[in-house]
């Protein structure tokens, strides 16, 4: 039986919110009024400064690797390209399952602009990829390649965490990174939610994740339970 499945049939004193099966199915990108925005699925955001020194010629290529995804490289692209070309180049090297300008780019030119790079279309949205890198070493005149930092961690939609949040199992406002098996801070619990329901979440949250490891982490730090099984989906 499905974590829904599970929660409505099993014999239990805690009484479950009407609203419980409405959290666990939704998986769309829009923020359901009851989940915190921190739960709800963003898109991940890669920023690249513009060039340190003096950059006066030359090409670069971007290396990209998406969540699940084999990395692909671009072609060489010229020093001052615009967004447009950069995109374009992108797209000509992404595989087959990624849809053209579904990975975003703005800004630019390096010489004077830093580039955004958004993962926004429907094949990328809502997942945590490797930040991009850049391959400077054609580039002439004496300077390099600028930082490159993600200000927005792509993930998924998360209301499985958000119920266990809005119940108090949880006290964390703002999950962890998607990808990071970190324990969360145990809430008061005042509701006195059951181990069972506890259990059903983690493992619906681990499937919201893709992550079975996180599965033991969060039954560990919320319950206490120092022999469970790794989690196994068929």
């Amino acid at each position: 039986m499905g974590a829904v499945a599970d929660l409505l049939a099993a014999p239990k004193s805690f009484t479950v919110p009407s609203n419980l099966s409405r959290y666990l199915q939704k998986k769309t990108n829009d923020i359901d009024p009851d989940v915190p925005a921190a739960y709800g699925a963003k898109n991940e955001v890669n920023n690249v400064a513009v060039y340190s020194g003096t950059v006066s010629g030359g090409t670069f290529t971007m290396t990209i690797t998406l969540k699940n995804t084999a990395p692909f490289t671009t072609a060489a692209i010229a020093f001052d390209a615009n967004a447009a070309t950069i995109q374009t180049a992108i797209d000509t090297a992404s595989p087959a399952t990624v849809g053209d300008g579904h990975i975003v780019v703005t800004g630019g030119p390096l010489t004077t602009t830093p580039l955004v790079v958004t993962y926004s279309g429907a094949t990328v949205a809502g997942q945590n990829h490797t930040v991009l890198s850049i391959d400077g070493a054609s580039l002439t005149g004496g300077g390099a390649v600028g930082a490159i930092t993600t200000s927005v961690e792509g993930q998924t939609a998360r209301p499985a965490r958000a119920v266990l949040y809005n119940l108090g199992v949880i006290a964390d406002a703002t999950p962890p990174v998607q990808g990071l098996t970190t324990a969360p801070t145990k809430g008061s619990n005042l509701l006195g939610v059951q181990p069972w329901v506890v259990r059903e979440l983690c493992q619906e949250i681990a499937f919201e994740d893709q992550d079975n490891d996180i599965y033991q982490v969060l039954v560990g730090a919320l319950l206490g339970y120092t022999d469970v099984a790794p989690l196994v989906y068929d």
